[in-house]
């Protein structure tokens, strides 16, 4: 499994688009050069000239598209002579502008590419993120599912790390991704000045920065730096050669991460074979529970962030599967924790539990117990304003279930919740009658409580 493929793909391709334009417009203004001063180096040397030669000159330089936009016609050498160079002096910094430009693209692009592996690293283990990355309770409540939490706690950590050196970027990847560029240090080298060069266009007016000329000692003398097109193609080379030794590297440690949910997939579409006869990729039709359950025990090992992406499957029997592991996870544990976390990710991912029969398997095996956080609890708070009818229904289950979880007034609360919001929005007499039903009981159940 290739777990960068899409960060990889999306790099080449801006790259390649703005190596296109880039190109492109440096090879016009190249071109329009060559054809603009060989052709007023070609009336000088013909010895005397008259205002017809001059004119027809300019006729075949406009004849190429070129635009000269002068404000008289020269009327002598002197007059050629000076248009002559003016013009060179135009094109060549057109050219350099053209050339800057290409450098910053560069860099913008492998920066992209480096903040969507290390999303892509944090994201996958939340674990890999140090203590001090956090986010408040209220940023919590708004986020949709777990995944979500895990990409801005992700995004923040990247975006500190890019605001640092290069060098500090690739002392963090071999730090924390356990990476080696020993094989690629002439390209890690050149990478490092890539990014100098650019801060020094962007940041400095061009002027040569005390970092830049610490780092390479031949851009000392300069007053401004004026890249190439030679280095331009240099940069281009030495961030590609780093991405395909990040790409490779990431592949062959962390690939493999993923591969129980690839062969519970696979396992999947087997049972399926040997129940309808049906070898074709797409799947109709459901299995027997029992060839399921074995797969219950051989995954149960499989971590919360890869069952995730058992859940976001189309296959019916993925999202089973991903929700008996999840109760029978819950169920096995003794830790006060990890029963926590597991529920605050049932609540976090309750969009992808779309089925009604995944929603009461969940609500007979999966509680928070006689105590419950104020954590929680403003969790269940957020979950009563919801207008889907499957998260309002887990959560009238949850209160007939575990009436213990909260004080009878803000149970009260969070049932009037449901009826202003998911009963007013339900599209079909089953969602309506189960969410009355469940209404019926968890109201019931809240008013044996005592006040």
């Amino acid at each position: 499994m290739n777990r960068l493929i899409g960060t990889k793909k999306i790099f080449y391709r801006n790259v390649g688009r703005a190596n296109g334009l880039f190109l492109s417009s440096f090879n016009r203004i190249v071109d329009d050069r060559r054809i603009v001063i060989n052709t007023l180096e070609s009336l000088l040397d013909n010895g005397r000239i008259s205002t017809k030669k001059i004119k027809l000159a300019l006729s075949e330089i406009e004849a190429s598209r070129i635009k000269l936009n002068l404000k008289r016609i020269p009327k002598n050498k002197a007059d050629i002579k000076q248009i002559r160079d003016d013009l060179a002096l135009k094109f060549t910094e057109e050219s350099q502008f053209a050339l800057d430009q290409g450098i910053v693209s560069l860099a913008i692009n492998f920066e992209e590419f480096i903040r969507r592996t290390l999303i892509k690293f944090y994201t996958d283990d939340p674990r890999r993120l140090s203590k001090d990355k956090e986010l408040k309770l209220g940023e919590i409540i708004d986020k949709t599912s777990l995944i979500d939490i895990y990409e801005d706690l992700a995004t923040k950590a990247a975006k500190d790390i890019l605001y640092g050196s290069t060098i500090r970027w690739f002392e963090i990847i071999n730090k924390s991704l356990k990476f080696s560029f020993e094989g690629n240090m002439r390209a890690q080298k050149a990478t490092t000045e890539l990014f100098l060069v650019r801060n020094c266009i962007v940041h400095n007016a061009k002027f040569t920065t005390r970092e830049l000329l610490s780092f390479d000692p031949k851009y000392i003398g300069i007053g401004k730096v004026n890249p190439t097109i030679k280095d331009y193609i240099r940069f281009r080379s030495s961030i590609t050669k780093i991405v395909e030794d990040i790409y490779d590297q990431f592949n062959l440690k962390y690939a493999n991460k993923y591969l129980f949910v690839h062969s519970a997939m696979s396992d999947i579409k087997q049972l399926h074979q040997e129940q309808t006869g049906n070898l074709r990729d797409t799947i109709d039709l459901r299995i027997k529970r029992g060839g399921l359950n074995a797969l219950v025990k051989k995954y149960f090992l499989i971590e919360l962030n890869e069952l995730r992406q058992l859940l976001q499957s189309e296959v019916f029997e993925c999202k089973l599967l991903a929700t008996k592991i999840l109760c029978l996870q819950y169920k096995s544990t003794h830790d006060a924790e990890t029963k926590k976390k597991i529920f605050i990710f049932c609540i976090l991912n309750l969009d992808l539990f779309n089925d009604t029969e995944l929603i009461q398997f969940m609500t007979r095996n999966i509680t928070t117990g006689s105590k419950v956080t104020a954590h929680n609890f403003q969790l269940l708070g957020a979950l009563s304003k919801q207008y889907q009818p499957l998260k309002a229904y887990f959560l009238l289950r949850l209160i007939q279930k575990s009436p213990t979880i909260a004080s009878k007034r803000h149970l009260i609360w969070l049932i009037s919740n449901v009826e202003r919001h998911a009963m007013r929005s339900a599209k079909n007499s089953k969602d309506i009658r189960l969410l009355r039903d469940s209404k019926t009981k968890a109201m019931q159940v809240v008013s044996l409580l005592p006040s």
